[in-house]
């Protein structure tokens, strides 16, 4: 009888043990999951001058914030071109090299630009165009990515 009862324990144990294996390796996938928010941009600002021309200057700015618990090192941020603004950029996307550090629950600002042909626009459009950076691609650290929805009202 005695014997039973030691191999119940023995067996509790082992059922502990593959326990905490399985846990170890879960983990890091349910991590994973809440890397879909990593990175905020936390603001957006564009300017473009109103008055048409054949090769104005699209500037535009993010600040880039760390939800996680990790430093990150931010290597480039690429803007995403929406196929309705591809047609007026000139000299295609230009990618930002960043090469910041970015620490838990800090924020680093970003500026880029890109020259657009407004020529043909009116004023409306050209304010228009204004809204067509929605998405930024972010490299960190060993060649990862992210791409960011700009989710400003029209």
């Amino acid at each position: 009888m005695k014997k039973f009862i030691i191999d119940r324990r023995i067996l509790a144990g082992l059922i502990l043990i593959i326990a905490g294996f399985v846990l170890l390796l879960v983990a890091p996938l349910l991590l994973d999951k809440g890397r879909a928010n990593l990175f905020i941009m936390s603001g957006y600002g564009a300017s473009l001058s109103e008055t048409p021309g054949e090769s104005q200057v699209f500037s535009y700015s993010i600040d880039l914030s760390n939800d996680g618990r990790s430093y990150y090192k931010i290597k480039s941020l690429e803007p995403v071109i929406s196929s309705k603004m591809e047609p007026y950029v000139l000299e295609g996307i230009t990618i930002i090299p960043v090469n910041k550090k970015l620490s838990p629950h800090k924020t680093i600002k970003i500026h880029g630009e890109l020259r657009v042909n407004t020529s043909q626009m009116n004023q409306e459009e050209i304010r228009d165009l204004l809204y067509g950076l929605q998405q930024f691609k972010v490299i960190y650290d060993d060649h990862r990515e992210m791409v960011l929805d700009n989710e400003i009202p029209n």
